[in-house]
């Protein structure tokens, strides 16, 4: 049981881990954040006497963005006085060749520092083997999968929680004996338009073999198989989520999307307890 709430409670916290943003977001979020993706060679590289310069890359392939033969890039750095002062620089020098991952503002093309999964083309087939197989077929949209907590901007809220709950959860399911029977987490899918489409018990019993999620173009997405309940206070729990239908869509890259959310209910004093991890 010790095993299941660590388990738990590693998938629901959010850690600020001081590590670059590429290792914490997936391809998918990069693809679809980037006004411009392309691979090609630096030229040349304009002086400068800021934490920021520009280079000029022959653009051997654009895979995401306008066509252009060069490109005129501003590379954010963290560099002062010829060192490296975070591990997720990028630091361009003529003759390189890069796999660019670049967002737009006004006219300019802005890459590197810790916003960027931007790096040599040598680097990514070592630390991300499959972006260029994956920039090559690529084939979805932003609302075709159910983003993480991680990964996107406005989080999924539900509408009336506190008073459903309370008003609805039959307490006499409790089994105060029984750790077992005085918590559960339920997960819940949420469509893009705020529609709860299924909520079901997060655990899985000792001697059942089943992922607990599966990877989509690098990013975890939480599966939700029906997983039998086997305590009253743990069915009680899923059938007052089922209440709860309407929430507010996530939100990521502007666009209302499908995102998942996990109530945990916890009997505490008499009384129904609740967190919502979202």
């Amino acid at each position: 049981m010790k095993r299941i709430i660590l388990l738990l409670i590693s998938i629901l916290s959010i850690i600020k881990a001081y590590s670059c943003d590429y290792e914490q977001k997936s391809f998918l979020w990069w693809y679809f954040k980037s006004d411009m993706i392309c691979s090609g060679k630096v030229i040349k590289v304009f002086e400068s006497d800021s934490s920021s310069y520009d280079v000029k890359l022959l653009v051997d392939r654009v895979y995401k963005g306008e066509n252009l033969d060069t490109l005129r890039l501003t590379v954010n750095s963290f560099h002062e006085g010829g060192l490296t002062i975070s591990d997720c620089d990028v630091y361009m020098r003529t003759g390189d060749k890069y796999l660019v991952y670049a967002r737009k503002s006004g006219s300019r093309y802005f890459t590197g520092g810790q916003e960027s999964r931007t790096g040599l083309e040598i680097h990514i087939k070592s630390f991300h083997p499959n972006d260029f197989k994956w920039l090559e077929s690529i084939d979805c949209k932003v609302t075709d999968f159910y983003w993480d907590w991680r990964e996107r901007y406005i989080k999924t809220v539900p509408e009336n929680i506190d008073s459903i709950v309370q008003s609805n959860f039959n307490i006499n399911t409790c089994d105060t004996t029984n750790v077992h029977g005085t918590w559960a987490f339920v997960l819940c899918n949420i469509d893009e338009h705020g529609i709860l489409t299924k909520s079901n018990l997060f655990y899985y019993r000792n001697g059942v073999k089943k992922e607990i999620a599966r990877i989509i173009y690098e990013k975890n997405e939480f599966l939700n198989p029906e997983v039998d309940c086997f305590t009253d206070f743990q069915r009680e729990a899923v059938r007052v989520t089922k209440l709860i239908k309407k929430w507010t869509p996530p939100i990521f890259c502007g666009k209302k999307v499908k995102g998942q959310a996990m109530i945990k209910y916890e009997y505490e004093n008499g009384k129904i307890r609740i967190e919502l991890s979202n």
